[in-house]
């Protein structure tokens, strides 16, 4: 760690409590993430590959094909978005921020941080009630033959994963002297 790492970061990082939130982010939140993504990638290109060929060659398109390419791209879009968050590389409007120094960019900063936070906290609450609801009803995809609550499960997953995202970056730009735009990021992990 750098010596210029304030008081409230050094008691952030000797917190067993912050430690452990940390170890689980680090090897399992952020392990989901990516292998959601990159097994939801690679499965999703050779699906459609193979259904390319398949109707190409031989004529022939199970009826499956259109749903299931559907439904991975649902799932890696909405973890996607956490993970984008994560890396700092979701979509953001910085053009004032970038001209702005000092406090005044810090201030900025944890105001669309807590802003985000609690946005995608509602939008959890409502894509939980929307996927409780789509269970309830009991609706069936209709080449695959499961619910749909699965398909829907991907909104409060997601935005649960993009809101705990938004508040880890959120207390690391409170506890930091400088604007921190990504987990990753130096200041505390």
């Amino acid at each position: 760690m750098e010596e210029s790492i304030s008081k409230s970061e050094k008691a952030y990082h000797s917190n067993p409590v912050i430690r452990i939130l940390s170890w689980i982010d680090r090897w399992i939140i952020e392990v989901f993430e990516k292998f959601i993504l990159s097994f939801g990638l690679l499965a999703l290109s050779a699906i459609v590959f193979g259904v390319v060929i398949a109707r190409y060659f031989l004529g022939f398109s199970p009826d499956w094909s259109d749903e299931l390419p559907r439904f991975m791209v649902v799932w890696i879009t909405f973890i996607g978005m956490s993970y984008c968050v994560r890396q700092g590389s979701h979509v953001k409007i910085d053009l004032f921020l970038n001209k702005m120094h000092g406090k005044v960019k810090k201030y900025i900063n944890v105001t669309i941080l807590s802003i985000c936070f609690l946005f995608f906290v509602y939008l959890t609450y409502l894509g939980y009630n929307l996927t409780m609801a789509v269970f309830a009803a009991n609706q069936m995809s209709v080449s695959l033959d499961i619910s749909l609550g699965y398909v829907y499960m991907a909104i409060p997953i997601g935005c649960f994963l993009t809101a705990k995202n938004f508040l880890h970056l959120l207390i690391k730009n409170i506890l930091s002297k400088e604007v921190i735009a990504d987990l990753s990021e130096r200041g505390i992990k």
